[in-house]
């Protein structure tokens, strides 16, 4: 009976072991939190980073005012790399990131995509007019790329002619969704997107809009600080800069 007993204590310590190691794993995981934007720059980056580091990376991607909200109400994210450097000072004044560790990374580039098969309008004036039921933007009031889409159109005044024709994305990447699946018939996306999909785009002059300053900084409700700074100083390498240039950024 004794013997039964230890066997049984035996079985459930290792058990017990055994969870107590794969939490343990998944607490040292690097947590980046993004724009979605980023989602083919950051395929690069993490294989780098783990190559070179050998520790794992989990990427969320998501709007950059929504994943601004998460943070400052303490989600445990390690790192915010964000598509407007205005949601990165958002969770710095809120003490959710630490202020020494913001940093420009990069600029963005909108462009007017639509699918093979689909005509392209000439320019965004083209909007105004017949022809284009649907215009795909990403929701201006949490996603930069939107917000920057609204500016161009309005800048050239075809906005109010354009807006009750509005189809509205939570990110870029719904966005991207609603016009490759012909729910709209054109989309203002960034141009990293553009660049790795099967359509036809044509680039929005950048002084149409307020420059799409993308920014980054780490979190403090994070457990990975150090691997977060590590991945920070990636992002800022000549190396890290020239992936950012490779997907269709501006690097400052």
């Amino acid at each position: 009976m004794k013997r039964v007993l230890l066997l049984a204590f035996l079985v459930a310590a290792l058990a017990s072991a055994g969870c107590g190691k794969k939490e343990r794993q998944g607490e040292g995981k690097l947590r980046i939190a993004g724009a979605s934007n980023l989602v083919f720059v950051m395929k690069d980056l993490i294989r780098a980073f783990e190559e070179e580091t050998g520790a794992e990376v989990d990427f969320i991607p998501g709007s950059s005012g929504k994943l601004s909200a998460q943070i400052r109400e303490g989600a445990p994210f390690d790192l915010f790399l964000s598509a407007d450097v205005g949601f990165v000072d958002d969770a710095i004044d809120a003490k959710a990131c630490a202020p020494e560790s913001r940093h420009i990374y990069a600029r963005g580039k909108l462009v007017l995509w639509t699918r093979d098969g689909a005509t392209l309008p000439a320019d965004l004036a083209a909007l105004a007019g017949g022809g284009i039921d649907k215009v795909a933007i990403a929701q201006p009031a949490h996603a930069p790329y939107g917000k920057a889409a609204v500016q161009a159109l309005e800048k050239i005044g075809v906005w109010k002619q354009v807006e009750p024709r509005a189809l509205y994305g939570s990110n870029v990447e719904d966005t991207y969704k609603l016009a490759s699946t012909g729910n709209a018939d054109v989309a203002i996306i960034p141009l990293s997107l553009a660049q790795v999909s099967k359509g036809k785009h044509t680039p929005i002059p950048t002084e149409l809009h307020a420059p799409i300053e993308q920014a980054m900084a780490v979190c403090l409700s994070g457990n990975r600080r150090d691997l977060a700074e590590k991945f920070a100083e990636l992002v800022k390498s000549p190396a890290g800069r020239a992936l950012f240039e490779k997907h269709g950024y501006e690097v400052p």
